[in-house]
Parts: structure tokens; C-alpha cells; sequence
């Protein structure tokens, strides 16, 4: 397999002034695609 093909994606470390920043102001985390995933399908399991 060609070296091409392995694409990977590392998310970098949050610089510090953001974190500050985000504690500051009270900022909270939306859902993320697989929370919404998650939820999606735990309602169709009720249903």
C-alpha cells in the first residue's frame, strides 16, 4: 500500500490563552457528531 493512502489527522494542544480565555467567559463545549449520533440513536431504540 502506497504511502499516500495513510492520511491521519492529530489534533494540536489548545494554546494556554485560549483555555484562560474560554474559563474566563464560562464557555461550554457544544455536542459533537457522535453525541448527536449517540442520542440519535438511543431515541430510535425508544421509539
Amino acid at each position: 500500500m502506497s504511502q499516500r493512502n495513510r492520511v491521519s489527522y492529530v489534533q494540536p494542544a489548545e494554546p494556554a490563552f485560549l483555555s484562560r480565555f474560554k474559563e474566563r467567559v464560562g464557555y461550554r463545549e457544544g455536542p459533537t457528531v457522535e453525541t448527536k449520533m449517540k442520542n440519535q440513536l438511543q431515541q430510535m431504540e425508544e421509539s
